[in-house]
This record gives C-alpha cells, sequence and structure tokens, in this order.
C-alpha cells in the first residue's frame, strides 16, 4: 500500500469533531489558600506551620531540629547557618549537611509545591544532599494552582529552578511508598 493510499484512508476516517468540555475551576477560593496548601504538603508527606515573621524562623526550626548541628541556610541573619557560605567550593562540601533552610518564592495550594531557584543558594544540592528540609514561603505567595504559577514565573537568565513538593519519594519499589528514597526524609514549609 502506498503512502498515498494510507493517508486518503485516514482523511476519510476521521472521526467527527466533538465540542471541548468547559473547564471548571477547581482551584481553592482566596481564603482557602492557606488550608488548602498546608494540606497539600501534609498529603506529598510534608509538614507545613504558619509562624510570625522571619524573626521567629530561627527560634522555630531550632525547636523543631534540637539535635542538628550541621545547617546550611540561604536566609540572612538568622543565625541558622552553621557552616560558612565561602566554605562550599564544590556541592560535595555539603556532605555533612543535616538541615537546609531554603527560601521559597511562592507556593501552590493544589498541589502543596515550592518554587526555588538558585538565585540564592550556592549549591543547588543543599536542597537535595540533606536529611531535613525546611522550605521558607511568604504567605502572601501563595498561588492558587500550577497555571497561575507558571503565568508568575520570571526566569531572568539560565540558571536552576524547581519545584519541590514534600520530602524525597518513591513509590516503584514493590508498590510501596518509600519516603525519604533519594534526599530529604523529611520535608517542612515554614509561612511567613
Amino acid at each position: 500500500m502506498s503512502r498515498e493510499n494510507i493517508l486518503a484512508a485516514v482523511r476519510q476516517n476521521k472521526p467527527n469533531h466533538v465540542v471541548l468540555p468547559e473547564l471548571f475551576d477547581l482551584s481553592p477560593q482566596e481564603d482557602q489558600l492557606l488550608e488548602t496548601f498546608g494540606n497539600a504538603v501534609k498529603t506529598s508527606g510534608g509538614a507545613c506551620y504558619e509562624v510570625d515573621g522571619m524573626g521567629t524562623v530561627a527560634e522555630f526550626v531550632q525547636n523543631l531540629f534540637p539535635d542538628l548541628k550541621h545547617v546550611y541556610s540561604n536566609l540572612p541573619d538568622t543565625g541558622l547557618n552553621t557552616i560558612p557560605h565561602e566554605s562550599i567550593k564544590s556541592p560535595h562540601d555539603l556532605h555533612t549537611v543535616d538541615l537546609s533552610v531554603i527560601k521559597g518564592e511562592f507556593g501552590v495550594a493544589e498541589n502543596g509545591a515550592v518554587w526555588i531557584t538558585d538565585e540564592e543558594l550556592i549549591h543547588r544540592a543543599a536542597c537535595f544532599i540533606v536529611q531535613h528540609l525546611v522550605l521558607v514561603v511568604p504567605k502572601k505567595a501563595i498561588l492558587k494552582n500550577m497555571l497561575m504559577a507558571y503565568q508568575t514565573l520570571v526566569i531572568k537568565r539560565p540558571g536552576f529552578g524547581c519545584f519541590i513538593a514534600g520530602p524525597s519519594k518513591t513509590a516503584d519499589i514493590e508498590q510501596s511508598l518509600v519516603i525519604g528514597a533519594h534526599g530529604a526524609r523529611s520535608a517542612v514549609v515554614l509561612l511567613v
């Protein structure tokens, strides 16, 4: 059968045009964004807390993780960072880090994801090589859904950015969910 015969047969047997259904906005209402976001973070295996301001972040983190001594943080003026930034020359220098406290740009209510970039990170590995991850996000920066998130993204230069939703997990091993399989064993989002 020639190419022309095959294409002619395909054209003759095209299905009828079907009108697409209307899209329904299933996004949470503005007054439910923080609650929806918090529930989505918990569903993804993480924890979400509201804190009063940046001044209380350090105390809150120290209460959550009192025994962790090796902490990387890109939050200035919190006193959380125990590893001098200038000593980090490669991602391998982060191998002893137990906890990373990272500033997130915004969160997404529908799935609990937080957008981070490398603009203020020394090495992107700081989000993934650690045992515990804390993401700090402004309450005002919680968006309804991923559509709004992608419309909000501003990529100023080539670099790294990703959405993080909860701790590392995989469900492909013998049909069971494994938390902390390839990265952080726990993830906490602090809404400031």
